[in-house]
């Protein structure tokens, strides 16, 4: 799992994806989960940017309806309901970006150069989590 907040950001994260399923969504879900935990934590508003269009779409629905569970990944989601639920002060967003866009193709896809950085560098540290810990 990889999260970037920005360079050389406290809050940057390259971790195993441990657990049963290891999956990319799983593992995109759980950097969701990160940013929203930490920022809740921290008692500010936040806006996550996924390369995971699955995931973007039941975390939107979820905002919308912190009531709403979906079927797949319980665990996770349930604690993202919980997040939604006992911060009601905290305005949590999400939003999509076309993920591995080369450089040169970014502003074709309309790609801010800041976002584009952020998932290149969360991409980057998902891949050091797999060097450095294998793929669990």
């Amino acid at each position: 799992m990889g999260n970037m907040v920005g360079t050389l950001h406290a809050w940057n994260r390259a971790e195993p994806l441990r657990g049963y399923h290891p999956a990319s969504d799983r593992a995109e879900l759980r950097a969701l989960l990160d940013a929203w935990e930490t920022a809740a934590h921290y008692k500010t508003n936040v806006k996550v940017v996924l390369d995971n269009m699955a995931v973007v779409k039941v975390a939107d629905k979820m905002i919308k309806n912190p009531h709403w569970m979906p079927h797949h990944h319980r665990d996770l989601w349930d604690r993202a309901r919980r997040c939604l639920q006992e911060n009601p002060d905290v305005k949590f967003m999400v939003g999509w970006v076309k993920g591995h866009v080369k450089e040169e193709d970014r502003e074709a896809y309309g790609i801010p150069e800041w976002i584009w950085e952020g998932n290149k560098n969360a991409d980057g540290h998902a891949c050091n989590a797999v060097l450095e810990y294998g793929d669990t």
